[in-house]
């Protein structure tokens, strides 16, 4: 009662104070709180209705004299590759994503994803810290920018007492900033609309005011997987996210010097472009400040089909996959130029829907040792197209028994921007996602148009060639304004110098390879998000397995890291909607004994 009661005190003094500050007057402005120690404070603030920080208009209903009075030695701070406690005692980021519905444009404040007794269930689990996802609706909207939510700020205080009470720490990751959530790729105003970069930077300068004196608070994760839309090349498009991730350290650092800054790779550029691990710096922000950690994600490229595997989301409904898996080859290393097996389909241009069916039974193993589907588009001409739906690769073992190892239904333009386009210089042509009506629905499938020289898409999946088996490729073509005579389909034999399958050793080398950025940096790498959707622990595909490999090659890199998520539906600790509470009936217990094992 005590505790509502001054929360309805301090929304009173704020709304006194805002209709004061409407009439041009200055006032002197209370909160009372609890400082860090649980003591009860007062802080007068004198404010006015000016500007402040540049052309933006700051936020006049942002609460006053925050009540959190830790000193600078009180903070966890970066020490090159290492994150280290006020006494140097390393402290490694065991965190768990607190969600929060986060994931789009919410702006009600999500009461009832957790409580106090969370914090007390993730502690008891192991975890030190949690990732506190929010959302930039919960504190201004983009009819009234600028004008912050008191609310939520008194929200993040009540997570603040509970993180304190059972000796967690807390990371304010923007996870939905103006211009939209980024991962779907629909956030590009972010980058395409200077309002809202300067709406994130101030609002970052606000969220850092406030809490500069709060220890319990980690640090500040500016944008969750930040994807930025193509320029004339990778490195502008990268440079892009390096200019507004500064802008955000610059704000945060006017004001507040005590806390971590987590900045995060970009996780895409849009429309899709070459893999982002061809950038020499991996896609990282080229960012300065001394108390920094550099951020990415762990789905991967090549995981997120056994991540994903029966998502109703992307093409994962129908995968299923296993771990580990010695078939599955990820990003491999050319020894040699590919040899490659093309059977023509010359003389014959289908132009409605045929299916096409070619095995692999022999091969010579001293010159190759993966294969991947390949289809050489050929010169099809200026107007000319080839199209291709439902593409899968079959391995036959010596007895006799089948396993798909690879199926694309081509219904998604992910699926789609996956295949690698290419052939030789001044190929031409384009390949695209296409949709067609049938009795079935909507089609999708890919659709290659006016190359005029030797040119081929090919899967992104290579897979290690086995003796003794064969493999057979199946797919639907057909083609449309044909005037040429050439095409072909076939297998794309390749040997590669590094012949990693998917297990631990393939988990290590994506790590090692995303972290040197960082080491050479001297900057730890945080792996802020890792997690499987709900199916993997349903199916005996080798969850318990993957995620304890993946935890320790985290832990061999000193990489901090946060399983991704608390409570949702899908990839959830508790498997329900935001609407319900969280309760043992609702709990992923086979999830819960593996992170409790992982967090020992």
């Amino acid at each position: 009662m005590e505790k509502r009661f001054c929360s309805m005190k301090k929304r009173f003094i704020v709304f006194i104070s805002f209709v004061v500050f409407l009439c041009g007057c200055t006032v002197n402005y209370y909160y009372q709180g609890t400082d860090n120690t649980g003591t009860n404070t007062t802080n007068t603030t004198n404010t006015t209705g000016s500007q402040t920080g540049g052309d933006s208009p700051a936020g006049t209903d942002t609460p006053q004299g925050a009540p959190f009075q830790d000193s600078a030695d009180q903070f966890i701070k970066v020490h090159g590759r290492e994150l280290r406690y006020p006494d140097n005692s390393v402290y490694q980021i065991k965190s768990m994503g607190l969600g929060n519905d986060a994931f789009g444009e919410r702006s009600e404040i999500p009461y009832t994803h957790h409580s106090e007794a969370s914090y007390k269930e993730l502690s008891e689990m192991g975890f030190n810290t949690v990732r506190f996802y929010l959302t930039y609706k919960m504190f201004e909207t983009n009819e009234n920018p600028y004008v912050y939510n008191t609310e939520v700020f008194e929200w993040i205080n009540d997570n603040i007492e509970w993180a304190k009470k059972y000796n967690m720490h807390i990371i304010l990751d923007m996870h939905t900033p103006q211009g939209g959530y980024q991962p779907n790729g629909e956030g590009l105003a972010l980058f395409t609309d200077e309002s809202n970069q300067q709406r994130l930077v101030k609002l970052w300068g606000k969220i850092a005011s406030y809490y500069e004196n709060c220890s319990t608070i980690l640090g500040f994760d500016l944008v969750n997987e930040p994807q930025v839309p193509f320029d004339t090349d990778l490195r502008t498009s990268v440079e892009a996210w390096t200019r507004l991730a500064q802008a955000c350290i610059n704000e945060i650092r006017s004001v507040d010097t005590n806390h971590i800054i987590f900045a995060e790779r970009i996780s895409g550029i849009r429309p899709w472009q070459s893999p982002l691990s061809a950038d020499p710096v991996y896609c990282y922000p080229e960012v300065t400040d001394d108390n920094l950690v550099f951020q990415a994600h762990y789905y991967g490229e090549e995981p997120f089909n056994y991540t994903h595997q029966g998502a109703d989301w992307g093409n994962y409904k129908n995968v299923r996959e296993s771990y580990p898996r010695i078939e599955r080859i990820g990003s491999p290393v050319w020894k040699a130029e590919a040899t490659v097996r093309f059977d023509s389909i010359t003389p014959s241009f289908p132009t409605s829907w045929t299916r096409r069916t070619y095995t692999l039974s022999s091969w010579n193993s001293s010159e190759v040792n993966a294969v991947r589907l390949a289809i050489k588009t050929g010169e099809i001409g200026y107007i000319g197209s080839i199209c291709i739906d439902k593409a899968s690769l079959t391995k036959v073992y010596p007895d006799g028994a089948r396993e798909t190892l690879e199926y694309y239904d081509f219904d998604t333009a992910e699926e789609v921007s996956a295949w690698n386009f290419g052939g030789e210089e001044g190929v031409g042509g384009r390949k695209e996602f296409a949709t067609e009506r049938s009795s079935e629905g909507t089609n999708g499938f890919i659709r290659v148009s006016g190359t005029h020289a030797h040119s081929w898409v090919t899967a992104p999946d290579v897979q290690r060639l086995e003796e003794g088996c064969s493999y057979i490729m199946n797919f639907y073509v057909r083609f449309e304004n044909q005037t040429s005579s050439y095409g072909a389909f076939g297998f794309d034999l390749e040997q590669v110098q590094e012949v990693v399958t998917f297990g631990k050793n393939f988990i290590d080398r994506d790590i090692r390879t995303w972290q040197n950025y960082p080491a050479q940096q001297n900057k730890p790498l945080f792996i802020g998000e890792f997690g499987c959707f709900h199916l993997c622990f349903e199916r005996n595909c080798g969850v318990e397995q993957y995620l304890k490999d993946c935890a320790d090659v985290f832990k061999d890199y000193t990489c901090g890291y946060n399983y991704h998520v608390y409570h949702e539906n899908n990839f959830g600790l508790h498997l329900c909607d935001f609407s319900t509470p969280v309760s043992n009936n609702n709990l992923n217990r086979k999830l819960y004994n593996i992170l409790c094992q992982i967090n020992r």
